[in-house]
């Protein structure tokens, strides 16, 4: 039997990987707008539930690392 990884069980449909593209720019606006706390707290979340479904290495994962770093370095 082979084992299931966070990254075996990932949704990679189109509309799954639209959405997570979709909160991305969100927290660009965010931080664009100059929403740094919302920003943050939208990249915080995405960053855990990518985590989570994606595992640590996805690139989207490290998008959103990216994303809530850069919002850190904001304030």
């Amino acid at each position: 039997m082979i084992a299931a990884t966070p990254s075996s069980l990932a949704p990679t449909t189109t509309p799954v990987r639209k959405i997570r593209n979709r909160l991305y720019s969100l927290a660009t606006t965010l931080h664009t707008l100059g929403d740094h706390n919302e920003c943050r707290a939208l990249s915080e979340e995405t960053l855990t539930r990518s985590r989570r479904v994606l595992g640590d290495d996805h690139p989207d994962t490290l998008l959103f690392a990216y994303g809530l770093a850069v919002s850190y370095a904001s304030t």
